[in-house]
């Protein structure tokens, strides 16, 4: 299983998420703003799923979320889970992914880095998911 943060600065992306999910396979729309792509073969082979996060701010010691501030003025924030199998779906959705406004990706594994830096990272199939900074 994988799961990293998406923070934006204030705007709802779920319509930018949803398209990014609509290239990797058919999103399958659940309750609280949640969809979900799973593979072909079902969730034992893989899925990904996107989760609006109310109060995300609270997850972080005020240090980082001075930091956060300084790229993404007001941050909202989007948990973004699911098990790579037959397709890496983490690498496959940051690749899609678009946005034209600040964006950070929070791999809860101590890299905080902007969409740009891990849009590199998985084009090199580097596994920023657990890359610290």
């Amino acid at each position: 299983m994988f799961s990293f943060l998406i923070i934006s600065d204030g705007v709802d992306i779920s319509s930018n998420v949803y398209q990014a999910f609509s290239l990797i396979g058919s999103p399958r729309k659940e309750t609280g703003g949640r969809f979900v792509v799973e593979s072909i073969g079902g969730m034992r082979d893989g899925w990904i799923a996107f989760q609006p996060i109310e109060d995300g701010q609270h997850d972080y010691e005020m240090e980082e979320l001075d930091e956060i501030k300084k790229t993404v003025k007001n941050p909202s924030f989007y948990l973004i889970e699911g098990r790579n199998g037959v397709i890496n779906f983490a690498n496959e959705f940051i690749k899609k992914f678009s946005y034209s406004g600040n964006i950070l990706i929070d791999n809860d594994h101590g890299l905080i880095a902007d969409l740009t830096q891990i849009k590199i990272n998985a084009e090199l199939k580097k596994d920023w998911l657990y890359l610290s900074s």
